[in-house]
């Protein structure tokens, strides 16, 4: 028996990445979309954000919020047997029904050997969207616990970003998310960060991040409705992501202008 204890460490939490990839490779020619996922776990340990709790545990925001879009893979797939000799030593939180079945349809497409990546990529999106939603549920409590600045960032990320590229059906292999990745926020964020005259290229995209959130949060959803108007189409989720993406790295506090001017 294999026992890991994702509630204490972000490496249990990769190892049961790895598990998952090598009992479900993705077809061949097809990059694994979750590289998008181990890389925001790596991400999220690096940048020191994976804080524990008073009593050593992982369950503040981002480990809570992360932990439904890796534990619960695991978990989903041992409710259908598979992964009998893993276990997981502290439970922490029980794998909602939604999000189970949304990760088996996941599973279900890509076991299937489909040479489809669009729709492949559309399932990802379906289970990465059902699981954090519940997460951030389940974490709206830690929130607050988290110094202001980086608080602004965690719940600009949160609750619009991951929608917004959800909507144009973001590609999230190894190769597509190497450009984001470095432009992510190596530490926690401080108040001086939100310098909206930031030449940083990280600040500059941090200042987007919010502003497409408070842009999203005032028009009650208008962007990412349009980009998955535009996404329906593999030529149409091109063009929407690149238009999100200089957004990000152009638009600063005009992100949102940035964006409408695009489609």
């Amino acid at each position: 028996m294999r026992a890991l204890d994702p509630a204490r460490s972000y490496a249990d939490r990769l190892e049961l990445c790895a598990l998952l990839a090598t009992a479900h490779p993705h077809p061949t020619g097809i990059g694994d979309q979750r590289a998008g996922i181990v890389a925001q776990t790596r991400w999220q340990e690096r940048s020191g954000r994976a804080l524990v709790d008073g009593g050593g545990r992982l369950a503040t925001w981002w480990p809570l919020a992360n932990w439904t879009l890796t534990v619960w893979q695991l978990a989903a797939l041992q409710r259908r047997g598979e992964f009998a000799d893993v276990a997981i030593a502290d439970d922490m939180l029980p794998l909602d029904d939604a999000v189970a079945g949304a990760i088996l349809e996941y599973y279900e497409r890509l076991d299937a050997c489909r040479d489809d990546a669009f729709a492949l990529q559309r399932a990802l999106w379906r289970f990465h969207v059902c699981a954090i939603e519940r997460g951030l549920v389940l974490a709206a409590d830690k929130l607050a616990a988290l110094p202001a600045a980086e608080a602004r960032f965690a719940e600009a990320w949160g609750h619009g970003l991951v929608g917004l590229l959800a909507a144009t059906n973001a590609p999230t292999d190894h190769d597509a998310i190497r450009g984001m990745q470095r432009l992510l926020p190596s530490r926690l964020v401080t108040d001086d960060d939100w310098n909206s005259s930031a030449v940083e290229p990280q600040q500059r995209v941090l200042v987007a991040i919010r502003a497409l959130y408070d842009d999203e949060r005032r028009t009650g959803g208008e962007l990412a409705a349009r980009l998955a108007s535009i996404a329906s189409t593999p030529d149409g989720a091109r063009a929407g992501a690149s238009a999100l993406w200089k957004a990000l790295v152009f638009g600063g506090p005009d992100a949102a202008a940035h964006l409408r001017a695009g489609l």
